[in-house]
Parts: structure tokens; C-alpha cells; sequence
């Protein structure tokens, strides 16, 4: 019986778990939308995606990038972005 319980316990730990993921996974975050939006119309998002930054060079880059006649990038932007980055791709 003790062991019937635990196996059960574990299987709704995974269950729950795994929905959890998928709930946090399929709702899009808004600054990896503003970072495939913008960065993207310059460049492949394999480039900086490549790159392990901390934040400080992370909003070094993305203020350097809004600084381009083309990027339509507000400093605000380049906030969102360089810390986006330094979450999915930081040191």
C-alpha cells in the first residue's frame, strides 16, 4: 500500500510538473517577442543567441544595435531586449 501511495505521489508530482511547464511555456513572453521582432530585421537571431553575455554587455550590445539609423529601437526597447538575452543567453 506504502508503496502504491508513493508511486502515486510521484505521478501527479510529473503530471503537475509537466503542466505547469506547458502553461509556462505557452504563454509568449513579451521581450522574446520584441527580441525576434526586432533583432531579426537586421540579422539572424542564431547571432546574438549564440553569445554568452553578462547584463552589462548584453545592454552594451542591444544600446549599440538601437543606436542604428535602421533598428526602430527605443532605449527602453534595448532594456527589455539585453535583459532577455541575458536570461536565455548569459554567462
Amino acid at each position: 500500500m506504502k508503496q502504491k501511495l508513493i508511486c502515486l505521489i510521484t505521478l501527479l508530482t510529473v503530471i503537475l510538473g509537466t503542466s505547469a511547464l506547458y502553461a509556462q511555456n505557452s504563454a509568449e513572453d513579451p521581450a522574446k517577442t520584441l527580441f525576434e521582432t526586432k533583432c531579426s530585421q537586421c540579422h539572424a537571431l542564431s547571432r546574438p543567441l549564440s553569445k554568452h553575455k553578462d547584463i552589462t554587455e548584453w545592454q552594451d550590445t542591444t544600446a549599440r544595435m538601437s543606436r542604428k539609423s535602421n533598428s526602430n529601437i527605443s532605449p527602453e526597447q534595448a532594456q527589455e531586449i539585453a535583459q532577455y538575452l541575458s536570461t536565455v543567453a548569459g554567462k
